[in-house]
């Protein structure tokens, strides 16, 4: 089945449901399809001027371009699955609208076609809005949401001892210095959440909507979700001009973790930001070898020419200095 068949069929079970609140509204011909790194996006057009995103994930061994093969790949359909549970969780478990941070409004789940329906937010994307403007009130909020997040979920404290468990598939010139850079951490671990970074936040005025929120299957260090989100602030400018001469502001970077350290009460505090820091080391040396085993040529020469050197010296400016 090629992608325009699923696409109207997609199209036809959507009428069918008849899950608008307003009967007389359905989905119109037209439809635009987004193939994306980790999912298709296709978006409808509804008959009262609304549109409506159907996100199908897929998974990294299948082909990339088949919306057919990815809603019946068992893999692709375990993480479709897990990631609209999590937005289920998100919804009973965690309330900030005091913080007027939001999680993405789901409308249903079509589990034949593993796709998670939404309805399209008026909103930009907060990274775009951070590259304009310095404003910290975003990110500190943010920060006191993961917070939040972190503290209604079931954990499990554990001393680490060793950093190998996180040191593969990283850029390799650093690799030596972040393994002898590491100390023994107590750390507390739950489920994480697989690649939420500031693009995965849509601001409309003083609202943010956090989407994406796909948790993972494995526990792991909640300050190591934090050093991943720092991470992605950091690569604010990546793929753009800007990324060799500016420098992210620090006060966005601190803000995120004041907010995520306001009222903190939960032992060393000092130490508690240096595993931060590691791990946001960590998670940059990450991105680094993904972006070095992609297929794009373009990709390749950018990272070896302008994003490593870049990293090196941040890395070396902000975070090692501090371990």
């Amino acid at each position: 089945m090629n992608n325009n068949a699923v696409i109207n069929e997609i199209r036809h079970d959507i009428n069918s449901f008849n899950f608008f609140v307003d009967n007389n509204v359905n989905v119109i011909d037209s439809a635009e399809l987004e193939i994306r790194h980790t999912c298709f996006l296709i978006i409808y057009k509804l008959s009262n001027g609304q549109e409506l995103y159907v996100k199908i994930l897929k998974y990294k061994n299948i082909d990339g371009n088949s919306l057919y093969e990815s809603t019946k790949d068992e893999n692709s359909r375990e993480i479709g699955q897990r990631e609209y549970q999590s937005y289920s969780w998100f919804l009973e478990s965690i309330k900030s609208e005091d913080l007027s941070v939001y999680t993405l409004p789901i409308l249903t789940y079509l589990e034949k076609w593993n796709a998670i329906v939404s309805f399209k937010l008026d909103a930009e994307d907060l990274y775009y809005s951070l590259r304009k403007s310095t404003s910290t009130d975003e990110l500190y909020r943010i920060g006191r949401w993961l917070r939040r997040v972190h503290l209604a979920m079931e954990t499990e404290n554990k001393l680490v001892t060793s950093p190998n468990e996180y040191c593969h598939n990283l850029y390799e010139d650093l690799v030596d210095r972040l393994k002898s850079s590491f100390t023994p951490m107590q750390l507390t671990y739950s489920v994480g959440l697989t690649d939420f970074d500031c693009r995965d936040i849509l601001i409309n005025k003083h609202k943010l909507y956090c989407l994406d929120l796909c948790m993972t299957k494995k526990l792991e260090p909640q300050l190591h979700t934090v050093g991943k989100f720092i991470a992605g602030i950091e690569l604010l400018y990546w793929g753009t001009k800007s990324f060799t001469f500016n420098q992210v502001p620090r006060i966005l970077i601190n803000s995120f973790i004041e907010g995520y350290f306001k009222d903190y009460s939960n032992g060393d505090l000092l130490a508690q930001k240096k595993a931060i820091n590691w791990f946001t080391i960590q998670s940059l040396l990450r991105h680094s070898w993904q972006v070095s085993q992609r297929s794009s040529k373009f990709y390749k020469i950018y990272n070896s020419a302008i994003g490593r050197p870049y990293l090196k010296k941040i890395l070396n400016k902000y975070y090692f200095s501090t371990l």
